[in-house]
């Protein structure tokens, strides 16, 4: 559930939101809101791939008192979740990055959970006037000013977290949402970047690094309409 937008599925985001999601609850190219089910009904399908017997049904339900972990599969590092979701601006994985959040240091994997240990954080960063709605920014009830991404950017450079965060970003006319783009210009390669698209809005914050070898860090955001553009 995306509490600020959607209650079904959301193209925009590229899957469909679940607890339990396989290759985003998408299986040829249509959309599974079962997802858990679906899910489940996979598992299955693998586990007799790889021969092993399986009985009855897949279906979605609480786990049965007395259920047992037969067996983990870790995580991928933050460092690399964080260049997932990113990089190619990876809407699906920022929303569930959000309600891991949630479940991991809040009380519930929940949007509004996650909602809460983000503000939590950017309180502690100085930014306690920011508005959240969501975790993939595509909701228009999300506000915030230029001074406070810059602001938000800067303590992201500090030694403890720069280099995993920076690594995170795509970079101009290489990668990601930004591979097209600047190229042939001195951005190119030298500017890492985070992308935000709207319907007539299109923004960009980051890190620059000039001629001289010295880091700015900028944001700017572009509105269209039919009569004018501001920036």
């Amino acid at each position: 559930l995306r509490s600020a937008c959607c209650r079904s599925y959301d193209p925009d985001l590229g899957g469909v939101l679940s607890a339990l999601a396989y290759d985003r609850g998408i299986f040829r190219g249509r959309a599974r809101l079962d997802a858990a089910r679906f899910a489940a009904g996979r598992f299955g399908a693998d586990l007799r791939a790889a021969g092993v017997a399986v009985s009855g049904h897949s279906r979605a339900g609480t786990a049965p008192a007395g259920s047992r972990t037969i067996a983990i599969a870790p995580s991928r590092p933050f460092s690399e979740l964080a260049q997932f979701t990113n990089v190619p601006s990876n809407n699906f994985a920022a929303e569930m990055l959000l309600k891991d959040l949630g479940a991991r240091y809040g009380d519930r994997g929940s949007e509004a959970a996650g909602i809460g240990v983000v503000r939590d954080t950017l309180d502690d960063f100085g930014l306690r006037t920011v508005r959240i709605a969501d975790g993939s920014g595509l909701s228009r009830r999300n506000a915030s000013t230029p001074r406070q991404v810059v602001t938000l950017l800067q303590r992201m450079a500090k030694p403890d977290v720069a280099a995993t965060f920076r690594a995170s970003l795509a970079v101009a006319g290489l990668t990601g949402t930004v591979k097209k783009r600047m190229r042939g210009t001195p951005a190119a390669g030298r500017c890492q970047v985070k992308t935000g698209t709207l319907r007539l809005v299109s923004a960009l914050a980051g890190y620059c690094q000039t001629a001289g070898g010295r880091d700015v860090v900028d944001r700017k955001s572009t509105r269209l309409n039919s009569s004018h553009i501001t920036i």
